[in-house]
């Protein structure tokens, strides 16, 4: 797509009434001499490549199905007429649409590999299909047909503004302090995170220029005829340079000293190879022989100048011809204008001849192409479109080696699956889509009837026409690709480790159990919620033994509150029971063959045929054994033949095929038993990964007045932040988090950050991409390019968009006056009203601060009636508005439908909760917004710590229920309780417990009120300040050495930054007048006086 996308960069210019589009290609060396002035020519003639629409993409099929199916059964076959009315599927076939079917129900999982675990539930007997949960989710953040490259975000560190993209390869080479040139200037790297690189400006004259190694982009024939062409011209003007220059200049396009450039260039070649250029009937194999290089290995180096969707087939069929021929493949690179291949002895033109005469291409790619790098990235491409290798999720960043990885590992499973569409796409877009196999034939004949010639050269190290192969050879040995290994041996946690059954980490009893009843989904809370559901999860265990249907039912019972009822009679009719010996084993109907294969005797009857499909049907029983156990823990090997009603010798043989393919873990699992267990083996080494994080030093509850300074020095109240820097510390915690607009800067972020400013805040907002959201009386802090996370702006349905000229710009509020014809007040209104709905937002604070203030003015004195565009009232502090739903990449967020819907949202979702407070529970989490509360992330906390990323268990004593934590902050809640001091919250701050609902501090906290503060000294609450300083109650004695820290609070309220008081009128003390309080002299020490009604301090300049 070379010339398509230069006319479509060319044609961006220019775009001014009657001027026309311009456009200057800057070559930097070697061949970019010679393909820019071919470009050049293909623009002006205007021949860009024709457009290819895929034929029936399966990969974008899977897609498709699973977005019509998210909110209704579909039957099988009034969808398949349904997609064929989209026009890329007019000519599906039913054979490959019920194959992506069945890859999307799951018919693979068999390969043992996750990524292909069901996303629909599949009613055979109903023939109707709907979306598994979680699939709105998964099609929301891995949606879309542009591939993911894993590249780092690049950002300048003090505003976080997006400055572009870096090759996650370029990044792993760098480290903090390296400088590198992007765009026009110079920056050095201060922070290199999980998704981004963090950079400041660098005054270096000389840095670094990074590399992306992206995948090969194949040119077309149709282009390289013109590049051909401009070779042929250089072969007839020869014995005239002067005319070829000015060819040049006039056909090509270039100006002099670049004509100049491309003549020495070739003139070069010519020089170095002693024949004539490649053109469109000719080409040269070059023969460079290093004389340093072992083995006398020859490089021979074929100058086609075909370009990649030609080169590309002719050298895979090539090496897999030889591998055929000499028992082991060819080592080959591939090159736009070239193939070169590695040989151990001579090749000359007549073997070109004769190989180009016996190439059978279409059988030999089939042999080839699957273990080559093309392949490989082809198939991860297609499988990531296909949804089988998800992205990150929200704002994460998955690493493209680890994308590889999966991919490799998927390829390797479904190779030998010749119904596996994925594989079947990935050999549409090869052969059909990427490889010109028409054009290939063609040349071929023309190289065997001699209408092209072949010249042969010898040189000692490569043209200049190949000297850019160095580059590519490097990047193939230096950097890992998509191509599969010539051998693969087991890998993972445990690789090898029925070696020695003896010797294997015994798992306690208490974790097996919990463990086994979450993967059979009886465990509290974890059952199935509907028929449909339970019949799906049955489907995908393929069968069960009767007890444990038993028991899954009334798991599902006692989670839902229905009665066990609603659940069996429904599925009646769908399941079907066999017993097997002393065994009754229960599946979906669908699977009623699977469950006979089992059932079957082992007879042995005399007919060939009958012999044969007894065979096949016995081999299934090791597979269906693997099946039982992935629901499993360990099991102990002398129950689990009773539990299937398998023979003793039916089980060994059965068992000895699974440790043969090294899916299952032999030995003495369990502790404290002499029983010999099997245990499939992902699930075992997820057992170790749960030991491994449970088996951290054990941790005795801590009282819950613990939680108190826990919270405080979490949130580095106690030893506070400095500085603008500090603030951004302290609002990493706090975003999302809401709370009324005027007690951010009186309570929350001056506790904090101990010289905190207004000016702090107003330059993170201009600066960088933090942003205010508000609603109803509340505003929180977000990042712009997380809100997704948090808020769902609506302003392109609220009345507020009109305002704006468009919403991706920022606007005064005199702009926005001009631009609406509104008046003033009645824009402010509008404004006001986009704010509680979060649509709007500033650049300012000043809006959040000052609407306190004119609501006190208001109180005091009615302003006077303003005439229209009375400008005077709009002041520059107003700054810029703005809409937020412009940052926002989906207008709306998928709604909840289960407890798996929306797990990667969930799971980020946790991950910010888990920043703000260390630890959740339920009740913690009452005043957070709606998607942050306990209810709608319980679901990704038993997943999160199901892979032990997150510990669970009973930390604090006095909180009813579950609570998760961050391993690291449980050990600082042991800690807290040695430390002893003094600080003060604000009843509403996140990290206050007031108002929590928390049995054991009903009696103890003030309400939660704005006004209210509440003192502690270490674990205990020694005062609570309410009205802003016009009560107080004091839980101490008032000789107490501390008093005179507990009154800090006091100065803060009239020393802080924002909206501070003269003076504090304490009225009460103790529900006593303060000057009849026991505690006045106390607070006269402190700094009060006696006034004739109250205690009075008041601020000192």
């Amino acid at each position: 797509t070379a010339v398509a996308q230069a006319i479509q960069r060319i044609g961006r210019a220019g775009h001014r009434l009657g001027e026309e589009s311009r456009g200057t290609m800057l070559p930097m060396a070697g061949l970019d001499f010679l393909h820019m002035p071919a470009l050049a020519l293909a623009v002006s003639r205007n021949r860009p490549e024709p457009v290819r629409i895929p034929e029936a993409p399966l990969d974008i099929l899977a897609q498709v199905i699973l977005c019509i199916t998210l909110d209704e059964d579909w039957n099988t076959d009034r969808l398949f007429d349904f997609v064929k009315t989209i026009y890329p599927f007019r000519n599906l076939s039913r054979t490959h649409f019920d194959m992506v079917i069945n890859m999307l129900a799951g018919s693979f999982k068999q390969t043992r590999i996750r990524e292909l675990e069901p996303r629909i539930y599949f009613d055979k007997m109903e023939n109707t299909i709907r979306a598994a949960k979680g699939m709105r989710m998964l099609l929301f953040s891995s949606g879309g047909a542009i591939p993911d490259r894993g590249y780092f975000q690049l950002r300048e560190q003090d505003t976080g503004r997006l400055l572009g993209e870096l090759d996650e390869e370029f990044v792993w080479e760098r480290n903090i302090g390296d400088t590198f040139s992007f765009g026009p200037g110079q920056w050095r790297i201060q922070r290199i995170t999980d998704r981004s690189v963090e950079v400041t400006a660098n005054d270096k004259t000389f840095a670094m220029i990074p590399f992306y190694k992206a995948d090969p982009q194949n040119r077309s024939f149709q282009f390289s005829e013109t590049v051909l062409e401009l070779l042929d011209d250089e072969r007839k003007s020869l014995q005239n340079p002067a005319v070829f220059l000015e060819l040049l200049q006039t056909k090509y396009f270039m100006d002099k000293p670049s004509a100049k450039n491309l003549s020495d260039f070739l003139s070069l070649q010519r020089q170095v190879t002693k024949t004539g250029l490649p053109h469109r009937h000719h080409i040269v194999i070059e023969h460079c022989c290093d004389k340093t290089r072992e083995n006398n290995r020859k490089s021979v180096i074929i100058h086609t100048f075909w370009g990649g969707r030609v080169n590309t087939p002719f050298a895979v069929a090539v090496s897999a011809h030889w591998k055929k021929t000499y028992g082991y493949p060819l080592e080959y690179f591939v090159h736009n204008d070239l193939v070169l291949f590695h040989l151990p002895h001579d090749f000359s033109a007549r073997d070109l001849i004769s190989l180009c005469g016996s190439l059978d291409v279409q059988n030999l790619l089939k042999e080839g192409l699957p273990g080559s790098a093309y392949f490989g990235a082809q198939f991860r491409e297609n499988a990531g479109r296909a949804l089988l290798l998800p992205k990150g999720g929200f704002g994460r960043r998955m690493p493209l080696w680890m994308t590889r990885l999966k991919s490799k590992k998927l390829l390797a499973a479904v190779l030998d699956q010749p119904d596996f569409p994925i594989l079947i796409e990935t050999w549409r877009t090869c052969i059909t889509d990427h490889y010109d196999l028409d054009t290939l034939a063609k040349l071929m004949d023309e190289i065997k009837t001699g209408s092209i010639t072949i010249s042969e050269a010898n040189t000692i190290i490569p043209s200049p026409f190949a000297a850019e192969l160095s580059y590519y050879m490097t990047n193939k040995y230096m950097y890992e690709d998509d191509s599969l290994a010539a051998s693969a041996t087991p890998s993972g946690y445990i690789a090898g480790i029925n070696l020695s059954p003896d010797f294997l980490p015994k798992i306690s009893a208490d974790l097996i159990n919990e463990f086994d009843a979450k993967l059979k989904r009886t465990f509290h809370g974890w059952a199935p919620d509907s028929p449909h559901e339970l019949l799906s999860f049955l489907e995908d265990r393929v069968f069960c033994t009767l007890a444990e249907w038993e028991e899954l039912i009334q798991a599902c019972s006692r989670d839902s509150g229905e009665q066990s009822a609603c659940f069996s009679e429904p599925l009646a009719h769908k399941t079907i029971q066999i017993k097997i010996r002393s065994a009754t084993l229960v599946a979906s109907r669908s699977h009623e063959k699977d469950l006979r294969v089992l059932a079957e005797e082992e007879d042995r009857p005399k007919d060939e045929a009958k012999k044969t499909a007894s065979a096949e049907k016995l081999q299934r029983r090791p597979e269906l054994l693997a099946q039982y156990l992935r629901y499993h823990g360990p099991v102990s090997e002398e129950k689990l033949a009773n539990l299937i009603g398998l023979g003793r010798q039916q089980y060994l043989e059965i068992t000895e095929v699974l440790k043969t393919e090294d899916l299952v873990v032999q030995g003495f699992l369990a502790e404290n038993s002499t029983d010999k267990f099997i245990c499939d083996r992902e699930n075992y080494e997820r057992l170790l990964l749960l030991k491994r994080s449970r088996a951290r030093k054990a941790f005795k509850p801590v009282p819950a007045e613990y939680l108190f300074p826990f919270l405080a020095r979490h949130h580095r109240i106690i030893s506070p932040h400095t500085g603008i820097d500090g603030l951004k510390e302290a609002l990493e915690k706090l975003f999302g988090f809401q709370a009324l607009g005027n007690l951010w800067e009186t309570a929350i972020l001056p506790t904090r950050i101990s010289d905190y400013r207004l000016e702090f805040l107003d330059t993170l907002l201009l600066k960088s991409n933090l942003v205010w959201s508000g609603s109803k009386n509340t505003v929180c802090f977000l990042l712009q390019d997380e809100i997704e996370y948090f808020i769902n702006p609506q302003s392109q349905n609220s009345e507020a968009a009109s305002l704006f000229p468009s919403l991706k710009g920022k606007y005064t509020l005199k702009d926005i006056v001009t631009e609406s014809g509104k008046t003033p007040a009645e824009a402010r209104r509008l404004l006001d009203e986009g704010i509680r709905n979060s649509a709007v937002s500033n650049t300012t604070f000043h809006f959040v601060r000052n609407n306190e203030l004119v609501k006190k003015r208001a109180a005091e004195k009615p302003d006077p009636i303003r005439k229209k565009h009375d400008w005077k009232h709009i002041k520059p502090e107003d700054g810029f508005w703005f809409s937020l739903a412009a940052s926002v990449k989906n207008e709306k967020l998928p709604e909840k439908s289960g407890p798996l819907e929306e797990l990667e949202l969930k799971k980020e979702r946790v991950r910010i909760l888990l920043s703000r407070y260390g630890i959740v529970f339920r009740e913690l989490l009452v005043h957070e917004m709606m998607g942050f509360q306990w209810k709608d992330i319980l679901p990704a906390l038993r997943v999160m710590e199901l892979s032990g990323e997150i510990a669970g268990g009973s930390f604090i004593m006095g909180i009813p229920g579950l609570q998760f934590a961050l391993p690291k902050e449980i050990e600082q809640l042991n800690q807290v309780g040695n430390e002893k001091p003094v600080y003060f919250i604000n009843a509403c701050d996140p990290a206050s417990l007031c108002g929590k609902q928390i049995e054991c501090f009903k009696n103890i906290l003030p309400a939660r009120q704005p006004g209210t503060w509440c003192v502690f000294h270490g674990t205990k609450l020694v005062a609570a300040v309410k009205r802003d300083g016009a009560e107080a109650e004091f839980f101490c004695q008032s000789d107490d050495s501390n008093f005179a820290d507990y009154c800090r609070i006091f100065q803060f309220i009239l020393n802080r930054n924002c909206s501070p008081s003269s003076s504090i009128k304490l009225m009460r003390v103790n529900g006593k007048s303060s000057l009849q309080s026991s505690f006045r002299q106390a607070l006269e020490k402190a700094g009060f006086m006696a006034d004739y009604k109250a205690l009075v301090l008041r601020r000192t300049l």
